[in-house]
């Protein structure tokens, strides 16, 4: 994946190569630059949905204490 994506934007591309995948009206060649496209794009999604987990998990708290966002250091 030579261009930089974000989030919404990679999970898009990866629809559209899934439908064309799909169809099956790609030459072999094609469809494994596609199949290794997508998985670079799995790679980033799930990298970005981990990252975003972690920071998620760092609003702790209790309804005693209150809640607090410590910074995420990752």
């Amino acid at each position: 994946m030579t261009k930089k994506h974000n989030f919404e934007e990679a999970l898009a591309r990866l629809e559209k190569l899934v439908n064309e995948l799909e169809a099956g009206e790609v030459k072999l060649d094609e469809m494994l630059k596609k199949y290794e496209e997508g998985i670079e794009l799995i790679q980033f999604c799930m990298s970005q949905l981990d990252h975003a987990e972690k920071r998620i998990e760092q609003l702790s708290g209790n309804k005693e204490d209150g809640f607090k966002l410590e910074p995420y250091e990752g």
